[in-house]
């Protein structure tokens, strides 16, 4: 779906026209990684924390793993999330349940220490349970991982992706939910993100 910038001159909306915004040849996955760790709400619809950004995790099962973003929401549910290039090979569905196989044995400790090594690297004093508090206005943190909510986000969510997203949404319950997202960029320079929900949120 094309994106347009209003082109209103002389403050006279009834004469705007639309300008098509161009697709950009900007790395993606690279600057929605850090676009996302800046503004979750963006994929979940709801303020989320980050509490790791390629949290580097060793498992028997799988080896070293390493999850994109790491967050958690006001009932205290992990939320990960899991990026992509292009479009969404069927490995990512595999990749990110591994992932939620390993945050589902998270202990409130493990989970306090990862949050706190985290937020250390991004050069904060403070810890995951006053950010807590401050980013979702309550006086309490609640149980810790309740829940898993995963989340894939992506340039082209592909139809088989999608479709067993659905599956495993619809028929066994895992909170799981895909956005695309693309980048345009206008004349001026101007950069435009569009999103649209394909699982999950729609």
């Amino acid at each position: 779906m094309p994106i347009f910038k209003l082109i209103n001159e002389n403050n006279n909306i009834e004469n705007a026209a639309l300008v098509p915004a161009a697709k950009t040849n900007l790395e993606l996955e690279k600057h929605l990684e850090c676009w996302l760790e800046n503004s979750p709400w963006a994929v979940a619809q709801e303020p989320l924390l980050i509490i790791g950004r390629q949290t580097s995790a060793s498992t028997e099962e799988y080896g070293t793993i390493f999850p994109d973003l790491l967050g958690i929401d006001k009932e205290g549910n992990l939320v990960i999330i899991e990026l992509k290039k292009g479009r969404t090979p069927r490995e990512v569905i595999a990749q990110l349940l591994e992932y939620a196989a390993w945050a589902n044995d998270l202990s409130d400790e493990k989970i306090h220490d990862i949050a706190d090594n985290y937020i250390n690297s991004i050069n904060s004093d403070k810890k995951m349970e006053s950010l807590f508090l401050e980013t979702f206005e309550t006086d309490e943190i609640p149980s810790l991982n309740q829940r898993l909510r995963l989340s894939i986000a992506a340039e082209e969510i592909t139809p088989s992706v999608a479709k067993v997203c659905r599956f495993l949404r619809q028929i066994h319950g895992v909170d799981v939910n895909c956005v695309q997202f693309n980048i345009f960029q206008t004349e001026s320079g101007e950069i435009l993100v569009n999103s649209e929900s394909i699982v999950g949120l729609e």
